[in-house]
């Protein structure tokens, strides 16, 4: 089985279609089951304000970490001289040694004219072993064609779901895997898009052209007996170069859910379900 890493966003903060964000005891308990499944990946940032409070109540011991740092827009180069001990104090939080990887936020950094201090910096701190893997966290294919020219990273951080399948079509899954390259599926959800029903779409903010898609792969799950969990998990599972895939939940029971889809396999044509256009299915171009 793929390996399976946790979305922290809305762990501390409100976060998603419906700006969720955990109780701290329903978290504990989920995490809890989430261990007892062997699933020891997290995925955060920086920015995700995962505080001391959080995470001396949540024991993510033996986990393995990944998260993403960005530049700050004032005070570069001290934000990048202190990094070190940054680091250090969020891997004392959470009772680990070292991180599995470190992405860039926004590969923007990475090309900046301080893009290549932060990599010395990130490498400095790998060859240190405080990091494993240094990579980047993209949403275009553009971005991945740009950062290559700067270095190879170990791990890149994609977007990927039933709806959006460009870095399949675009051959940029193999492409990667053919560099040694591990690939981290994101958004396979869309925001939870994927998993909504008709009555429930009036209450989301998204693209107004991505509706009447949504009503039709309602309407074709619900004709041909699929649920719509169990088709973005198999969509997911099938794509053998996916090395990880991150999933979000609100709670236990739909962390149960998950993990029954994980246990099944759909066969079916997938194709039919991409959409193309990018301002449907890119969530920062949503009015």
């Amino acid at each position: 089985m793929k390996n399976i890493v946790i979305g922290s966003a809305n762990f501390n903060q409100y976060y998603g279609l419906k700006k969720f964000k955990f109780n701290q005891d329903v978290l504990k308990n989920t995490i809890k089951l989430a261990k007892q499944n062997k699933i020891h990946y997290l995925d955060t940032a920086f920015e995700y304000n995962l505080n001391k409070k959080l995470l001396n109540n949540i024991n993510f011991k033996n986990f393995k970490l990944i998260s993403k740092v960005r530049l700050p827009k004032k005070n570069i180069n001290t934000f990048l001289k202190n990094l070190e001990n940054k680091i250090l104090l969020e891997l004392k939080l959470f009772k680990l040694k070292r991180y599995e990887a470190i992405l860039f936020h926004n590969t923007k950094d990475l090309l900046s004219i301080n893009g290549n201090l932060f990599l010395r910096t990130l490498s400095k701190l790998k060859r240190k072993k405080i990091i494993k893997n240094i990579g980047i966290s993209i949403y275009e294919p553009r971005e991945l064609v740009k950062s290559l020219k700067v270095f190879k990273p170990d791990i890149v951080q994609l977007p990927i779901s039933i709806f959006d399948q460009r870095f399949i079509k675009n051959k940029w899954i193999n492409k990667l895997k053919k560099k040694n390259i591990k690939i981290q599926a994101r958004s396979i959800f869309l925001n939870g898009l994927v998993l909504k029903k008709i009555n429930q779409l009036n209450n989301f903010k998204y693209s107004k052209e991505f509706k009447p898609l949504l009503i039709k792969y309602n309407i074709w799950c619900k004709q041909n007996n699929f649920s719509q969990l169990d088709l973005a998990i198999s969509f997911i599972k099938n794509i053998k170069e996916i090395d990880l895939i991150t999933i979000g939940f609100d709670n236990k029971s739909q962390l149960q859910e998950i993990l029954v889809a994980l246990n099944k396999k759909i066969e079916i044509n997938f194709d039919n379900f991409n959409i193309v256009n990018r301002n449907i299915t890119d969530p920062r171009k949503w009015e």
